[in-house]
């Protein structure tokens, strides 16, 4: 593990609504249960769990439950993880995209969020590579590179989750 990096927070929730939790279950595949994205009969790629770096949410004043995010990581640069495996607790990751910011987290907070935000420390992970565990509660740290890279960003993915009301 780097020096300084670890969850700061994770925040779930049935709809729009996020709130803290100090653990969740991480479900391969599925998701993080109790939360607006865990998918009982599997999660497409891409949808099923965040992060986001602290570092940008304090420079926009907004908490990680406002963000919209489950995950609020601080001390790592999120962006330079897409394409990369790591683990989050117990929990092994992958970046697959950047998680940019939508129409409807700008109407749940406030106008100029987007710009604000846009290519800043926040990622989509791959639900496929989560393990079952019971935490997501400790530090992040990354994992030797792979042969095979990551599948990358698709704009049809944004279109996707905006659609259902991310």
């Amino acid at each position: 593990m780097m020096d300084g990096m670890h969850v700061e927070a994770i925040n779930i929730g049935p709809g729009d609504a996020l709130g803290p939790v100090r653990s969740v279950r991480a479900i391969a595949g599925h998701g993080l249960e109790g939360d607006r994205y865990f998918f009982p009969d599997g999660a497409p790629s891409g949808e099923a769990l965040t992060l986001i770096e602290a570092e940008a949410l304090d420079d926009v004043g907004l908490t990680g439950a406002q963000s919209r995010r489950q995950v609020v990581v601080r001390g790592v640069a999120v962006n330079d993880l897409v394409g990369k495996r790591f683990r989050i607790g117990d929990v092994e990751c992958a970046g697959v995209e950047l998680c940019e910011p939508c129409l409807h987290l700008q109407k749940l907070t406030r106008p100029g969020i987007i710009k604000d935000l846009i290519h800043r420390g926040d990622v989509v992970l791959d639900p496929a590579l989560h393990a079952p565990t019971d935490r997501i509660d400790a530090h992040l740290r990354l994992l030797p590179s792979e042969r095979k890279p990551i599948a990358q960003w698709l704009p049809g993915r944004c279109q996707r989750m905006q659609a259902h009301g991310a």
